[in-house]
């Protein structure tokens, strides 16, 4: 039937049986040169920008580290040399206001009755100019030049309070009364280097990485 149907159709039978066959449902094989299975990763390969870092990156903080006796020490004079200049000054205009209200000159041993009110006004400032630089910045002028702060002893290292400040001030004169300044001289032993006022107020100094 199928050599009558080509017969009809014009086409002989040997075109038929010498025409080229495919398989059906036989996989074609790759080139040579590509093996099977092979992806092409060129694109993916080259860089597309610049590197970044990577921005989960931890970085270690930064440590906490007591301030020395003698930068202490060298910023306590400069202070107190700041204050006794204040109170020269405040003194001065005092005296100065003393004299025209009684309208003549007052002698030295006249001066000697004001005494103990020029004296309570130089414990005001002394309390006044620490216990404000300490609780508002942490660093008087002097501490600032050392580059040396006051702040809690605690791990975030916080400002102290006004009143922890006013305390603080106070322990100076404690400190230094205190067998002859035996409580600044306490700040030279142990691993945070804190002198008597500071472990009565729970503070200490640190070295500042402003």
């Amino acid at each position: 039937q199928v050599r009558q149907a080509h017969q009809q159709e014009g086409q002989p039978l040997s075109e038929l049986q010498s025409a080229p066959t495919e398989p059906v449902g036989e996989p074609v094989e790759p080139p040579p040169d590509q093996p099977t299975g092979a992806i092409c990763l060129e694109s993916q390969a080259q860089p597309q920008g610049p590197l970044m870092p990577p921005t989960d990156v931890v970085r270690p903080s930064s440590v906490v580290r007591p301030a020395g006796f003698l930068r202490r020490v060298l910023a306590f004079v400069i202070d107190m040399a700041l204050i006794n200049l204040l109170f020269v000054v405040v003194s001065f205009i005092g005296m100065f206001g003393v004299q025209l209200s009684v309208g003549e000159p007052l002698f030295p041993m006249e001066t000697m009755k004001f005494f103990a009110p020029f004296f309570a006004a130089w414990i005001v400032l002394f309390i006044g100019y620490f216990s404000f630089f300490h609780a508002s910045e942490g660093q008087t002028p002097a501490k600032k030049l050392l580059r040396i702060k006051v702040v809690q002893d605690k791990e975030d290292a916080p400002l102290l309070s006004h009143w922890v400040a006013v305390l603080r001030a106070f322990g100076y004169l404690f400190s230094f009364s205190f067998l002859g300044g035996l409580g600044f001289l306490i700040s030279l032993f142990g691993k945070k280097k804190r002198a008597l006022h500071d472990w009565l107020t729970g503070s200490c100094v640190i070295l500042s990485q402003d």
